[in-house]
């Protein structure tokens, strides 16, 4: 089974919004001083790292009291008007879940002046069977269409694909920090439009990052992604679990970076959207353990890259 894992745009109240409004309310409910001591006091006892303990705590601290920067608005890559913009999320999905953004039928791809590559394998997406009925009604008939069920579509990806250039081929990928690091795990990093909910994405089965945002953030939250799915971790956790890890890392390294807590604001409204109603601080120290082993990966991947050049240098 193949699975996809994203940074979405988070819901408040039905609506879908692009962090520009502060987040309504705080913890719900106060955390007792007695239980949090001991929380952080086991926590600094797992931790061997000083840096990630400094980090995690000064902003479970900050998460605690409440007092949390507001939320900054996440930019995103251009938007393109390709034909999968028109599918529904499900479809989407199944495309993305093969590591591209665009895919076509046969005949689009003709008509957009590029062939299909020799060999290429089709992905299926799923498009409605519907019929037309009559149905009598005081002495007339009304037409109406009735679904029948699903019918499987072939479509091919951009990349199986040759012929006349595609104006969202040049989206150029920030030099993140970290970025070595994915590309050490072979992981590709991509940027694509901004073309559904989501800022950035990733396949395991592809072995891809999606960055729909050149923002920073968003590819430590896909990177910690990465990072959790080698340690093999990723697939034991449900939905929930996996976006608190992958956001609360990305908070402390976007700390450990820039030294900096303007962008908590995000990350606080980001966990609270999968908390709800129940603590956050509770929910990531119930996570701690995946969320070190996580960001001991990435820096100690990055510490032996940088050995690695230290050695080739001299």
């Amino acid at each position: 089974m193949m699975f996809l894992y994203n940074r979405n745009i988070y819901k408040v109240r039905t609506t879908y919004i692009i962090r520009k409004r502060k987040p309504e309310g705080f913890l719900s409910q106060p955390i007792k001083v007695k239980t949090m001591k001991s929380k952080q006091s086991n926590y600094k006892k797992v931790c061997e790292d000083p840096r990630i303990a400094e980090a995690t705590n000064k902003i479970l601290e900050l998460f605690k009291t409440g007092n949390v920067p507001e939320t900054i608005a996440i930019l995103t890559n251009p938007r393109f008007n390709l034909p999968s913009n028109k599918w529904s999320l499900r479809n989407r999905l199944i495309m993305y879940l093969q590591g591209t953004q665009d895919a076509r039928g046969f005949l689009m791809w003709k008509e957009a002046g590029r062939t299909i590559k020799a060999g290429s394998k089709a992905i299926y997406i799923l498009a409605p069977s519907i019929i037309k009925t009559k149905e009598e009604k005081e002495e007339t008939e009304e037409e109406k269409y009735k679904l029948i069920g699903f019918k499987a579509i072939p479509v091919f990806k951009a990349e199986d694909t040759t012929g006349k250039p595609l104006e969202y081929e040049n989206i150029k990928v920030p030099e993140f920090k970290f970025l070595e690091v994915a590309r050490s795990w072979n992981i590709e990093v991509k940027g694509i439009g901004f073309i559904s909910n989501y800022y950035g994405a990733y396949s395991p089965s592809e072995k891809k990052i999606l960055m729909a945002s050149p923002e920073e953030e968003v590819f430590f939250h896909e990177l910690s992604h990465v990072a959790h799915d080698r340690i093999g971790l990723l697939n034991k956790r449900n939905k929930k679990q996996r976006e608190i890890v992958a956001e609360f890392s990305s908070a402390v390294l976007c700390y450990l970076v820039n030294k900096k807590i303007d962008r908590l604001g995000n990350a606080y409204a980001y966990l609270k959207s999968y908390c709800g109603d129940r603590e956050i601080n509770k929910e990531v120290l119930n996570l701690i353990s995946d969320i070190e082993k996580v960001l001991n990966l990435i820096l100690e991947t990055e510490k032996s890259l940088k050995k690695e050049v230290e050695v080739y240098a001299c």
